[in-house]
């Protein structure tokens, strides 16, 4: 089987009334209020982008042939975006949050030349562009991959090997989950959270997990998930002792001693010297998981210490306000960031997936819309699992290790409607079948901002 690919043309297409003006229609921007807090800035970058396509687009396309079979992605993406905008109303509807706004231009897009690209070189940016508003500004998902779509995550609960270590904060395996899910939307990825369901074992006895593919790839299937993020908590113990004063009588928190002092007079107020604990532990492993494969593409280790405030009272919840006041709460959010960036740099470098979910009237409805960055024009890549084809599995030091599946190349698909969380595509050749995957062709792409 033999596949070329190549990078075959930027076009610009702009029209005689959006090069003349300077100052563009309102436009509306959306995005689900699930994300929580970020709702109103993903709105306004949604509204911003949209604003930047309506003044001047270019077209990236890649072809590409196996066996004879020839398919196309592409996307268009803006020349320029606002330099400035008034927001005209804001309102909630339906799960969704709206902004409308004016955006403005500096000046009108200038015309580009017909660019042609091979392979091994990138395509050069036609413009400088504008510089985006501050209230728009919005950290790159990551480092060295140009890619505009947002992938969908699946958050499970991790896995904690031993849970009397946290017992003494309320909520530590939902927090933690939800925690991870609000900051894995936050830098780029549609995360959403799962159920009480972890997609690994781990059995009494065994040091290291038990991968279940299936069971990874059920889960992606039955929540319309591209990636499954899990962990495993290793390790929250407090360690070390250290001495301070003590008064009250319920001064005492779990993993804390406390040695009272008899003193007439102030014995009401249960003086005395505790023991607490010197430091503790935040030692956890982030686990990244294939939703069509069922493989383990990533696993990577976070592991970090902190003295002072480590112990808790027994009303503490995790991920309140009070809780990442205290250093162990400070630390736990640090590495939950640092959790959330790692994930985003993996994922956004492999190319997106969005599954056909219905075929109607030879159109192809697919599970991600314009909330992923899908818009009408683009092209994406139509695949399917090779029928009969078994999975790919390695031999790592004598056990079995889920690799992925087979596939091959059905065609193109051809984006002609999207809605927040839906998108609607028509196949350039064959018949879309529900199950198909629509795939982006890879690195190489402009971001959109």
């Amino acid at each position: 089987m033999s596949t070329v690919a190549r990078i075959s043309r930027v076009l610009l297409v702009a029209s005689l009334l959006a090069a003349l003006r300077v100052q563009a229609e309102p436009v509306i921007g959306v995005a689900p209020l699930s994300v929580g807090s970020a709702a109103r800035q993903q709105a306004l970058d949604d509204a911003l982008a949209n604003a930047a396509l309506a003044n001047g687009v270019q077209v990236y396309a890649m072809d590409q042939s196996d066996n004879g079979r020839l398919a196309q992605s592409g996307q268009l993406r803006p020349t320029r975006t606002p330099t400035s905008y008034r927001v005209l109303r804001e309102w909630q509807g339906n799960g969704l949050y709206h902004i409308e706004i004016d955006p403005r231009f500096d000046a009108p897009p200038k015309a580009l030349p017909v660019v042609a690209a091979t392979a091994s070189a990138a395509v050069p940016a036609a413009t400088d562009p504008a510089p985006t508003p501050a209230a728009a500004a919005q950290t790159p998902v990551a480092q060295g991959c140009n890619d505009p779509y947002k992938r969908k995550v699946l958050v499970t609960p991790f896995s904690i090997r031993q849970p009397s270590q946290s017992s003494d904060v309320g909520q530590f395996q939902i927090g933690l989950q939800a925690g991870l899910t609000s900051r894995l939307a936050d830098v780029g990825l549609f995360s959403q959270r799962g159920a009480n369901d972890i997609p690994f074992t781990i059995d009494p006895g065994l040091s290291d997990l038990r991968q279940q593919p299936e069971h990874v790839r059920r889960m992606a299937r039955r929540q319309g998930v591209q990636f499954v993020v899990s962990g495993i908590v290793n390790d929250t113990r407090a360690e070390g002792e250290r001495y301070t004063y003590s008064l009250g009588a319920n001064d005492v928190k779990q993993g804390e001693r406390k040695a009272s002092i008899a003193i007439p007079l102030i014995d009401f107020f249960a003086p005395g010297i505790k023991a607490v604990p010197r430091l503790r532990r935040f030692d956890v492993e982030l686990l990244l998981f294939d939703g069509i494969s069922g493989a383990l593409i990533e696993r990577r280790r976070f592991d970090a210490s902190t003295g002072g405030t480590v112990t808790f009272a027994a009303d503490e919840q995790f991920g309140s306000g009070s809780f990442f006041a205290t250093d162990y709460g400070a630390l736990v959010s640090k590495q939950m960031d640092a959790m959330a960036r790692a994930a985003a740099e993996q994922l956004s470098c492999l190319p997106f997936s969005a599954r056909v979910v219905r075929v109607e009237h030879g159109q192809a409805y697919l599970d991600a819309g314009s909330l992923s960055g899908l818009m009408p024009g683009d092209r994406l890549q139509r695949y399917r699992l090779k029928p009969g084809s078994q999975p790919v599995d390695g031999l790592v030091e004598g056990e079995m290790l889920r690799m992925g599946q087979p596939e091959e190349l059905a065609g193109t698909l051809t984006v002609v409607q999207v809605q927040p969380l839906f998108a609607i595509a028509v196949a350039d050749q064959g018949v879309p079948e529900p199950g198909d995957y629509a795939r982006s062709g890879g690195r190489g792409r402009p971001a959109r901002r």
